[in-house]
Order: C-alpha cells, then structure tokens, then sequence
C-alpha cells in the first residue's frame, strides 16, 4: 500500500503552496495558542471559536461567551483570559463556550479551516496527537503558526520532532526539504530544548520577564489526553 505523506509548512503566508485536498492539517502554535487550547478544552471549555479581531470577539461576547485574546503576547483589555495556559488551570469554565484571538495561532487555524480535517498539537497534547494521526491514511501537513507570518524556532521544533515520530512508524513517506531542516533542528535541540529556543529566538529571549514561566510550561509541560479538532467554525475535543 502506497504510503500517505508528511509535510511541514513553516509559515501560515506558505499554506496555499501546501494544501491539498483529502489532507490533514496539525496546527501548531507552541507559544502559546495551541498550548492553551488544549488547556481550555481539558476545563471545561465546550466549544471554543477562534476569530481574528476584537470585534469578532465582542460579538461572541454579547452572545454570552467567554472571551480570551492577546496581541503582541500582552492581553488584551476587557478579556476573560489573556493566552497563557495557565490561565485556564483551576477556572470555573465547565460547559462554557469561548472565542479566542491571538497574534498567530487563530490566524493559522482560519487559514486552514477549510481543510479535509483540522487539529491542533503542542508538546501538551504531544503522545494523544501522534496516536491519532497514525491511525489515519491520509497525508499530513503540520502547519506551524510562525510568528507575524514568519518562520519561527517553537513551532519550527515540534514539527520536527512529531514529523520524526511519523517517519519511525514506517506509515508514512515524505520527500520534503521542510521536513529534513526541522527534523535536523530538532535534533540539535532535543537535549536542551529551553536553552536552544532562547538561543536561537532574540524575540522570546526579550519577553522572558513576562514568560519565561509560560516558555517552560509550553515546552516541558505534562501530557494531557485531549485532541483539539475544527470543524463548523468552532474547536472542540475529539
């Protein structure tokens, strides 16, 4: 039988270039969207709708929802949450619905929404994302959220190691420069991933007064069994 593939798209601005269809797409946004999404969804969160502007969300709002939102990592002024996970740990969200937007993992989501299928991984929901997706026989594209629309090193990371994880089961097939770079990467950093990030990142290196807590957890956090998946415009568990 003829193996299904696995793709890396290292930026949302690159997804027309990769998509196809009958395709499953893994958005990936480690700091700190698609860590907190699964936070969400393990307490209580129900439905959770990811939208790109204030006002989208305050229309969520008057609907009775939950609201969660950062731009540029601060957040935003008026909002339930921000987007840090930890924010969603202990929280009287049973059954609640929530809209989110943040400065790039919701953009990543609503680029890919149309796609055959549609879940969202991190190195919290790392061991339940990669049972799943070996079960399944289609081709897969990990689609990472970057930064801005730019490439960035978190995102970049994870890719490589769940794409590793693919390729050693033997189910899957990939003739991908995007793959080979992140895999490479990942293998650099897999002994220190904290201090290789920060080394290669100026960017989280500057915000480190503010979440260096949040880095940490994102990238050694416990493993949660939940599988946030899209469909119908909103975010639910598997």
């Amino acid at each position: 039988m003829k193996k299904a593939k696995v793709e890396i798209c290292l930026s949302p601005a690159l997804y027309d270039l990769y998509k196809e269809d009958e395709q499953i797409v893994v958005v990936i946004d480690v700091i700190r969207a698609s860590t907190s999404i699964c936070l969400a969804l393990s307490n209580g969160i129900n439905k959770l709708y990811p939208v790109l502007t204030i006002d989208d969300a305050m229309k969520h709002r008057k609907k009775g929802r939950l609201i969660a939102g950062e731009n540029q990592s601060i957040k935003l002024d008026g909002f339930d949450f921000g987007n840090s996970p930890y924010e969603f740990i202990g929280k009287q969200t049973e059954n609640k619905e929530l809209a989110i937007i943040t400065t790039n993992g919701t953009n990543a989501i609503l680029k890919a929404k149309n796609a055959d299928q549609l879940i969202i991984a991190s190195f919290i929901n790392f061991d339940y994302a990669l049972n799943f997706l070996l079960k399944q026989n289609k081709n897969i594209l990990l689609l990472c959220s970057g930064w801005t629309n730019k490439i960035n090193i978190e995102d970049t990371l994870f890719a490589g190691k769940l794409s590793q994880a693919l390729l050693k089961s033997n189910k899957f097939s990939s003739d991908s420069d995007s793959v080979s770079i992140a895999s490479e990467l990942y293998n650099q950093a897999s002994a220190d991933l904290y201090n290789f990030v920060l080394s290669s990142s100026p960017r989280l290196k500057s915000k480190l007064s503010f979440l260096e807590k949040d880095i940490r957890f994102c990238l050694f956090s416990k493993q949660l069994k939940v599988l946030p998946v899209y469909t119908k415009g909103y975010i639910s568990k598997l």
